[in-house]
């Protein structure tokens, strides 16, 4: 678990040839949000790790929470791949990724979830405006992960989740061969406890 040091240092160990706990072939972090204004549980991914996923690396990152959820219950966690847009412009790199993570999925590539993308984050989080813009996905206003185009956007976004929103959150690290903790420094106690307890849950399932 992470305690009053930085990312870097934790995620250098870990990664070490010699004695660190590398499993697969990435790491992601995944961070469990309950906001007072949503109506169920989500988790955003990555806020922490992977600086400017390509599209493997997104899909790993996307495979691996959608694993995390599966292994405490989920079926078939629908996905938001975020960007700033619903379309596909060759300009804008990470929706033509989702894009293809989308497509990806529609041909079961990407299996045990539903795959929206390019979807915006007012489309993904509220269905009126889905309703609105004629955006129509079973993903839109109901996702269980939101994928993130990179790590600043994913860093930003919790930030103002937790602080102006007032949720209560969870962050852990998978890919490893033990659950890894992985939460700000200073995030609140009933946090990093409900870390430990959600790490426990999926580490028992592997």
């Amino acid at each position: 678990m992470k305690g009053n040091v930085q990312t870097g240092a934790l995620i250098k160990s870990v990664l070490n040839k010699d004695y660190g706990i590398m499993k697969g072939k990435l790491l992601s972090h995944v961070l469990f949000v309950e906001s007072p204004v949503f109506h169920k549980v989500f988790l955003v991914t990555d806020s922490a790790i992977v600086t400017n996923p390509d599209l493997l690396h997104k899909k790993a990152i996307l495979e691996s929470a959608v694993y995390a959820l599966n292994s405490i219950g989920y079926k078939k966690p629908k996905v938001a791949v975020l960007t700033a847009v619903e379309n596909v412009n060759p300009k804008m790199q990470e929706t033509v990724d989702a894009a293809e993570l989308k497509r990806l999925n529609d041909l079961g590539e990407i299996k045990n979830c539903i795959v929206e993308g390019p979807i915006s984050t007012d489309l993904a989080l509220d269905k009126e405006a889905s309703k609105i813009k004629g955006f129509s996905s079973p993903v839109a206003g109901d996702p269980d992960i939101l994928l993130m185009p990179n790590l600043v956007a994913g860093n930003i976004a919790v930030k103002i989740i937790r602080l102006l929103g007032q949720s209560t959150v969870a962050g852990l690290v998978l890919g490893a061969k033990a659950p890894i903790v992985l939460t700000s420094r200073s995030t609140s106690a009933k946090s990093k406890f409900l870390s430990i307890a959600l790490s426990v849950a999926i580490a028992n399932k592997e």
